[in-house]
């Protein structure tokens, strides 16, 4: 077993898969045999780069490259993400997060006593 089934990926998002040794291990990997279906090969991370912004009309791009817990994207996203990352930290401590709690019957004053 060398993957995980994410045939899923390429058939709904643009995927665009850099160097032919890569292609290559996705048309052959047992659990992702339509992953290249969906997919484009670029020879380089510059031009998988230069193929998205022109397919998609924008330079704000994520760039996943298999590593868990990681974010890689092009510069112009990164901007954006700081930018709004201050909104979106409110909007998730005030709004979200409580009711994610209270739809799961948790009393959030017992962690506001823990905050001190």
């Amino acid at each position: 077993w060398t993957g995980y089934p994410s045939a899923f990926f390429s058939e709904h998002i643009p995927t665009v898969v850099v160097g032919a040794e890569q292609a290559k291990l996705f048309d052959t990997e047992p659990m992702n045999i339509k992953y290249m279906d969906h997919a484009v090969i670029a020879k380089t991370t510059e031009g998988a780069m230069e193929f998205a912004y022109k397919m998609t009309g924008t330079d704000k791009v994520i760039i996943f490259d298999g590593a868990m817990g990681g974010l890689n994207c092009s510069e112009s996203m990164a901007e954006l993400l700081i930018d709004r990352a201050p909104a979106v930290g409110e909007r998730v401590e005030k709004e979200l997060l409580p009711k994610w709690f209270r739809q799961r019957g948790v009393d959030i004053s017992v962690l506001e006593k823990l905050k001190g």
